[in-house]
């Protein structure tokens, strides 16, 4: 399982544009996760953490020690993030075309894989079912071999609404007997599965949300205790995937066989 939620999606750095400063474990991180529909490749985020990336800071990647900044020159001649939010008011989604030689730079030096929702197959959405949220600590990093580090959170949880195709979101929670010790902030923008056998984990949610979120501020919510898991999420389908392209401008043409 851990093969599996690590291969799609990786930790997505909001930091100077240059690495101005360096990379160290101040810097903020979020969760990407790679996508496929109608053979092009995305990376999705949430609207929020795309949004923190002001002035020189952007959304990178790293492979290594080589920066791929989600991030271009704009036509006002601004150096700015090369998301798009389908809609900022009903949706904290973000999305990016997949540039071709990044893409190819993770698949050879990071082996990842894209979620393929041209290959998408229908959860049966039952509410016993426990559900795994898939994302990268921002508040756990530590230094390895000279490099920053942040672990990757698999997170397993029950349903606590309801869930389906036609739902746009849902929320999974449980309460351990004793505290976990871990802050989910960073896990924005990371995938939630349905395990269904030790190697296949089929694909169901995109996470905007994670409690407990941080424990670098004194005043934390009463609401949520050191032994809860709550996470919260955008139900991810083809169709929604399509909806939220098509709101951005990315929607890629369909494509027809031959005939």
């Amino acid at each position: 399982m851990h093969k599996i939620g690590a291969a799609c999606c990786d930790p997505l750095w909001i930091q100077h544009r240059t690495l101005a400063g360096g990379h160290d474990k101040t810097i903020d991180n979020a969760t990407a996760t790679f996508i496929k529909f109608r053979d092009h490749n995305f990376i999705c985020t949430c609207a929020h953490v795309v949004e923190a990336a002001k002035g020189d800071l952007v959304p990178a990647l790293m492979v290594g020690q080589l920066v791929l900044n989600v991030a271009s020159y704009h036509v006002d001649n601004v150096y700015r993030h090369n998301f798009r939010f389908p809609d900022r008011t009903e949706f904290d989604i973000a999305i990016a075309p997949l540039d071709a030689s990044y893409w190819n730079l993770l698949q050879t030096k990071k082996a990842k894989t894209a979620i393929d929702l041209d290959a998408w197959e229908e959860p049966e959405w039952l509410t016993t079912d426990t559900f795994v949220a898939v994302g990268y600590f921002n508040e756990h990093k530590y230094n390895h071999e000279g490099k920053v580090a942040t672990p990757l959170g698999l997170v397993a949880a029950e349903a606590a609404s309801s869930m389906g195709a036609e739902l746009p979101k849902f929320a999974l929670s449980s309460r351990l007997n004793t505290p976990h010790g871990y802050y989910f902030s960073g896990m924005s923008g990371g995938p939630i599965f349905l395990p269904v056998s030790a190697d296949k984990m089929l694909p169901v949610g995109i996470v905007f949300e994670g409690g407990p979120s941080s424990g670098r501020h004194k005043a934390r919510s009463t609401l949520i205790d050191p032994t809860d898991i709550l996470i919260r999420a955008y139900t991810l389908t083809p169709l929604i995937f399509e909806d939220w392209l098509s709101r951005t401008g990315l929607l890629p043409p369909t494509q027809h066989a031959p005939t």
